[in-house]
């Protein structure tokens, strides 16, 4: 009897470490790999971004933002929108895995059904994240920091994850970091040839992360009061500059306090970022739009405008020219 239970308890053990590892990734599970990129409809991230060339370089803010969730075959997803290194698109993270995924319909792996493998939000500092179907052990991800941290004034844990790739006279490399009940907060890219170089540096400058608000919180929705006059009509302008690449302010005027909802659509009509969707006094506002994840074209943002949030008072539209 006691080498039978003995065979038990060593074929669960055999059960359980299969369900830990397998050959596309390589981790020890941290059971609280989802707070290392919360996922709640609302929160936004405000990014400092310097880019190379030009040179001098180039200094840009990303508006990053969780807009809408969902859910696609029996999973829950989130809208990422402006994120840099993240696409526009559906997220979710396993929570059996702590696996970061993007829905994708057209993905083969047989290790994730409809969806991309992103990143191991769950990996320790040495393990080795491989992506399905790559044998080059080059092309992959590893944890190479996992230390504690104090960002904005929160005392938090960090991981880092690094990718070095080289073939010939290419080099790629490129750095993420996350930081526990944050998200993302850093990002490198260094992309060189033999003659060509270029250089992405993502800083986040501050957030809201389930209401509570971190860093700099002076720009972190994109939205500026420019003036505490009271206008004396509503007004949408035109954004400045237009074409843009990748990024336009957005000027707009409230006579009176309400509620505002100002959204990007594309030339299809499918809602692309909802930028403003809050209760605003009287005043002169402008917003900022990011499309550096989005394809050149036209592109809309209507305005509306209601006083108790069920009545429409003021609605307008106006389009612009993304031009990369």
């Amino acid at each position: 009897m006691r080498n039978i239970i003995t065979v038990s308890k060593y074929l669960f053990l055999v059960f359980i470490i299969k369900l830990i590892f397998n050959n596309n990734s390589i981790y020890a599970v941290d059971t609280n790999a989802v707070a290392y990129f919360p996922l709640t409809v609302g929160n936004i991230y405000i990014y400092n971004v310097k880019i190379t060339p030009p040179y001098p370089p180039r200094d840009t803010v990303y508006r990053g933002k969780i807009v809408t969730d969902t859910s696609i075959l029996g999973r829950k997803y989130f809208r990422l929108s402006g994120f840099p290194f993240f696409g526009l698109g559906w997220y979710r993270v396993d929570t059996a895995t702590g696996s970061l995924r993007k829905f994708n319909s057209s993905n083969t792996c047989p290790y994730y059904i409809s969806e991309s493998f992103v990143d191991s939000l769950a990996a320790e500092q040495g393990n080795i994240i491989k992506y399905c179907g790559v044998s080059d052990p080059s092309a992959s991800w590893i944890c190479n920091l996992k230390d504690t941290l104090t960002l904005f004034s929160l005392s938090t844990f960090k991981k880092a994850f690094q990718y070095d790739w080289r073939f010939g006279s290419y080099h790629d490399v490129r750095e993420i970091r996350y930081a526990k009940n944050i998200g993302m907060y850093i990002f490198y890219y260094i992309s060189s040839g033999m003659y060509t170089y270029y250089t992405t540096s993502c800083v986040l400058k501050g957030c809201v992360v389930n209401g509570i608000l971190y860093g700099d919180t002076s720009v972190l929705v994109g939205i500026n009061k420019i003036s505490n006059d009271i206008p004396a009509f509503y007004t949408l302008s035109q954004n400045y500059p237009n074409p843009f690449n990748p990024r336009t302010v957005i000027p707009y005027s409230l006579k009176e306090a309400g509620f505002v909802n100002l959204t990007i659509y594309d030339v299809a009509g499918k809602e692309v970022q909802k930028l403003v969707n809050e209760y605003q006094r009287a005043g002169k506002y402008e917003v900022d739009f990011t499309g550096e994840f989005s394809p050149s074209g036209i592109y809309f943002y209507r305005i509306d405008f209601t006083e108790d949030n069920t009545k429409e008072k003021y609605s307008e539209t106006k389009s612009m020219i993304l031009l990369k």
